[in-house]
């Protein structure tokens, strides 16, 4: 399975539903293992939510923890929620101005996304 943007919108885990409290969200992202980000909010609030099956082998509370130690270096989005449960983990976080570094216009031309990074 090669990631990228949802063909069309899953069905939202649980802790999408409750951590979206009413809030409209919609699936921006579903990477290789099944893992999918949402988009929470509209306008100024706005959060993503990064969510993966136990199952994926990911812990997101690793990325959390390599997101915290990079803020003082470098622009990341800022942790706001981490949670996991039976099934899943998650990881709610504030979104950042720039482009996604696999969009397909880096994919098209890579070196200017990797001389950034």
């Amino acid at each position: 399975m090669r990631a990228g943007p949802p063909p069309s919108q899953p069905r939202p885990p649980r802790s999408v539903l409750e951590i979206a409290a009413g809030r409209p969200f919609e699936a921006v992202w579903i990477n290789q293992v099944g893992g999918v980000t949402f988009r929470l909010g509209e306008g100024r609030d706005v959060e993503f939510m990064k969510w993966t099956p136990r199952t994926s082998g990911i812990d997101l509370h690793e990325e959390a923890a390599r997101l915290i130690w990079a803020a003082p270096f470098v622009v990341v989005p800022h942790v706001l929620e981490l949670g996991r449960d039976a099934v899943s983990s998650w990881l709610v976080t504030s979104p950042i101005d720039g482009e996604n570094a696999v969009d397909e216009r880096w994919l098209q031309h890579p070196a200017p996304a990797v001389a950034a990074v």
